[in-house]
């Protein structure tokens, strides 16, 4: 079996790890990758929270009552995967049932999401659609779930985990025993033309991100010392500095260091 990885990537080289049926692929700029040689697919690790809140709108008689709130997050039946929450979104009913709709694309590898609710003045978020009756949440083709759960029932649902989600861009990785981990802050060399006395960054390479905003960055070709903290991203060929770039005007190599994360991450053979 092979696999074509570079399909909707960038050209940085990437770093592998195998353990078992389940390959890790790292780089520091791409997500992290996971190849599942199980069900012969390329996956993201892990998977973002829903853009937005449900919207929700009240049905007929029913027992939803109260001062509440509503969240959702996607699922992934084939791994066991749950996405962080959404954020949340109050509303207050009387005796209602409640058709609640989902608000977002889900990401690739999402089959279900779940809806999850507070009981009345709550603040714990319990499921509502991932129970015995419907083990796997709702499919991603369907947009709507309708609640009329008491307070009382759901507070006997067991509350879903809130440390999983989706891990930032690690640069390497690697197997120990039966445990794969991954680390490593990205690093960046972009091609940059600084201009003295100036915030504006930009490039050719078309390789920056939004969450490339908080990292610092230096021109190779200052013997300074001094870095400058990129502060906003304007587009994959632009950001802008926190401080005027004191350097001599020019188009020179950049060196661009993300977060150091030592071991960052680690799950037992799971994707």
């Amino acid at each position: 079996m092979s696999y074509n990885l570079t399909t909707g990537l960038s050209t940085f080289a990437m770093r592998y790890a195998q353990l078992g049926d389940i390959g890790l692929c790292t780089n520091g700029h791409d997500l992290n990758g996971i190849v599942d040689l199980r069900t012969g697919t390329y996956k993201t690790l892990g998977m973002p929270a829903p853009t937005g809140a449900p919207t929700s709108a009240s049905g007929g008689a029913g027992n939803v009552t109260g001062p509440i709130q509503y969240r959702t997050r996607w699922y992934d039946l084939s791994t066991g995967t749950f996405s962080l929450a959404s954020s949340a979104v109050s509303y207050t009913y009387s005796a209602n049932t409640v058709t609640i709709t989902l608000v977002g694309t889900p990401p690739s590898r999402a089959t279900h999401w779940i809806a999850e609710r507070t009981t009345a003045g709550g603040r714990v978020f319990y499921p509502l659609n991932y129970t015995s009756a419907l083990p796997n949440g709702t499919a991603v083709a369907t947009g709507t779930f309708v609640d009329n759960e008491t307070d009382s029932t759901i507070r006997q649902r067991t509350v879903l985990p809130d440390n999983q989600g989706q891990p930032g861009r690690y640069r390497f990785c690697w197997a120990n025993g039966a445990i794969l981990f991954m680390g490593g802050g990205r690093v960046h060399r972009p091609t940059c033309t600084l201009t003295n006395a100036a915030t504006t960054c930009t490039s050719t390479d078309g390789d920056w991100l939004a969450d490339h905003v908080g990292e610092d960055i230096s021109a190779d070709a200052d013997t300074d010392g001094v870095t400058y903290r990129i502060s906003a991203f304007t587009n994959a060929n632009s950001v802008t500095l926190a401080s005027n770039y004191g350097g001599v005007t020019g188009t020179k190599a950049c060196s661009q260091a993300g977060r150091r994360d030592t071991i960052a991450w680690c799950d037992p053979g799971t994707p």
